[in-house]
Order: structure tokens, then sequence, then C-alpha cells
């Protein structure tokens, strides 16, 4: 009897000596767990900070880069009526610099004189005073000052050596000028004797803009020339000649190339008749909208490379210095139009989609 009272005693005792230990442990684990609480919040916090300041990082390093890989690219113009018409200048530019990729930015100046051949433009200088000269768009609100270009070729390319030379300079002569040998030799000298010097200075390439052939085969008498197709090989081969004695004159970095508007409209000819008569003013031979479109399609595949040029937006118009002759104005190209030329311009330089 005594025997089994003692064991129950025993097993009392370390039935409350355990009861007694789970008490303890209950008090020490509700004391600690605030502690832990407010130490896991606190790795999260970090960790989440952490990952927001590499976020951040990632954030300010693809800003960095972008901006880094952001080039602005100086283009001359030089020409005539073929480029200034619906202020090609302007136009490119602004298409440039909006074309979405964030990687280019464009600036530009040039001397145009209407009708001018390279010979008459090296020695007459800049004749835009009645057409930029008039335009409220070319007007600078802060000087006054007409924006109508550089006054002679040389003013344009001999810039001073602390400012950034030119990239490129697009070069038009007289659209039959290239097509004939006479006349093609004309211009082969003035660039040999005259402009290969101001050209090596300027550090930039040329481009050779292939005008489009006429409309019409006895357009200023042209009869001579034949077919649009001929017409616009006898410029391609013209031209061809200026690059290769213009090669002979410059660096290997000033590599002389051709920007084919005038295949470009030969191929839409090919392809959609229609579409190609849209190109043409009244006078059949300078460019309407649709025309400086197509025009700054080819610009923009030779300046970058065969990059895809951009959509069309008719916002790039909005401030052009000079139009046309023709009254009323021709339409600008619908946003159909424009992307059949896009297609067309991209095909007739193989450029891919």
């Amino acid at each position: 009897k005594y025997s089994n009272i003692a064991c129950y005693a025993c097993i009392r005792s370390v039935w409350i000596v355990l009861v007694a230990l789970a008490s303890l442990y209950h008090s020490l684990l509700l004391l600690l767990l605030p502690f832990n609480f407010h130490h896991n919040r606190s790795i999260t916090s970090t960790s989440r900070q952490g990952n927001n300041n590499k976020n951040n990082q990632k954030k300010d390093m693809s800003g960095t880069d972008e901006a880094a890989a952001k080039k602005t690219t100086k283009v001359a113009f030089v020409g005539n009526s073929i480029i200034y018409f619906n202020d090609c200048p302007r136009f490119f530019q602004n298409m440039v610099n909006d074309d979405g990729t964030q990687l280019h930015e464009l600036e530009q100046n040039s001397c145009f004189k209407g009708g001018a051949t390279l010979q008459s433009l090296w020695t007459d200088g800049n004749g835009m005073d009645n057409k930029f000269g008039i335009s409220p768009k070319a007007k600078d609100e802060v000087t006054g000052k007409y924006d109508i270009g550089a006054p002679t070729v040389k003013d344009l390319l001999r810039v001073p050596s602390e400012e950034k030379k030119w990239d490129y300079v697009v070069i038009n002569d007289y659209t039959q000028q290239p097509a004939r040998d006479v006349s093609r030799q004309e211009s082969l000298d003035i660039l040999k004797n005259e402009y290969s010097s101001v050209l090596r200075d300027s550090g930039a390439i040329p481009i050779f803009l292939q005008t489009a052939a006429y409309r019409y085969e006895n357009i200023k008498n042209t009869q001579d020339l034949g077919s649009v197709t001929n017409f616009t090989n006898l410029l391609q081969e013209g031209l061809e000649l200026y690059i290769a004695m213009l090669q002979g004159e410059l660096p290997a970095d000033q590599k002389p190339c051709m920007a084919p508007m005038g295949n470009a409209y030969l191929h839409i000819h090919n392809q959609d008749v229609k579409l190609w008569e849209t190109l043409f003013c009244s006078d059949n031979f300078h460019p309407t909208p649709s025309g400086t479109w197509l025009l700054a399609c080819v610009l923009y595949c030779t300046i970058f490379k065969n990059c895809v040029p951009p959509k069309y937006n008719a916002k790039w118009w909005d401030n052009q210095r000079y139009q046309n002759m023709d009254d009323p104005h021709p339409p600008k190209p619908t946003d159909e139009n424009a992307e059949k030329i896009r297609k067309y311009v991209m095909e007739a330089m193989n450029v891919a989609a």
C-alpha cells in the first residue's frame, strides 16, 4: 500500500515538472516572437530594398546606355528644287528624330538654288531668299532671322575646326545633267576642281541623289533620253561616274555612294502606275509631298545602312518652309499610300522588313 502511494507521488512530481517546463517554454516563446517577427520583417524589407536598388540600377544603366547609344548625325544638303520642294531637309529631320528607335538624332543645313547644276550652284550660291526667306516657318522668333541655308557651298561645308564636321553631304545635280556626255563632263570637272577639296576638308561622305526620270518623254526637251526606264538608267550611269571620280580624290573613309530615288520611282512605275503618277506635280517632274516622302525613305535607308524607315506621320510636315508651285498644292499622302510607298522603297533598295 505504501509502495503504491510512493509511486503515485513520484509520477505526480514528474508531471508537475513537465507542466512547469511546458509553461516556461510557452513563456519564452511569447517573449521571443516579436523579436523574430521584426527580424524577419527587417530581412524581407532589406531584401526588397536590395531588389529595388538592383532594378533602379538596371533602369539607370538602361537610360545611360540609351543616351550613350543615341548618335547625332549631321547632314548637309546641296542642290535644287528636287530637294527643297516640300522642304525635304526639315521633313527628313523630323522623321529621323521621331523614328521611334531612340538611336538617331539629325542636324541639317543646306545650300539650294532652283534649277541649279553643280556648276551654277558653286558659282551663284544660295537662291532661297524668295522661297524659304518669305516663309513664317523659316523665321526664328528670337533672332528674327530666316533659316534659308548657307550662302554658298563653301560656307556650308567648311565648318570651324572646333565644331563637329558633317557626316554626309546629299548632292543633287540638275536632273538631266548626268544623263548626257557633255553636261556630265561639266559636272565631273567642277566636282574634281572645286567640290573635292571642300568635301575632303568637311570629312563628310558624299551621297549623290539619283533624281527621278520625268513623267513623260517630251518634258523639257528630253526626247533623246528615251523612256522612263532608259532615262533612269542613264542617270544611274552618270552618277556612277561621279562616284568613281570622287572616290579617287577622297580618303577611303569618305567613299561616295548613291541614294537611288530614281530607281525607287521606276520600281513603283513598274508595279503601280497610278501610285507612281501621284509622285509628280503638275509640271510632271517636281515631287509632290508623296514624292518627297519617297525621297525621305530612300535617304533613311541610305544613311542608316538599310534600316527600315519609320511609318509615315503627317505631323512631320508641320514646320516646312516651302511647299511647291502648284495651286492648289498637291495633297499629302494618305496613310495607305504612304505605307505602299515605304514598302516599295524597301523592295527597290533590298531592305528587309
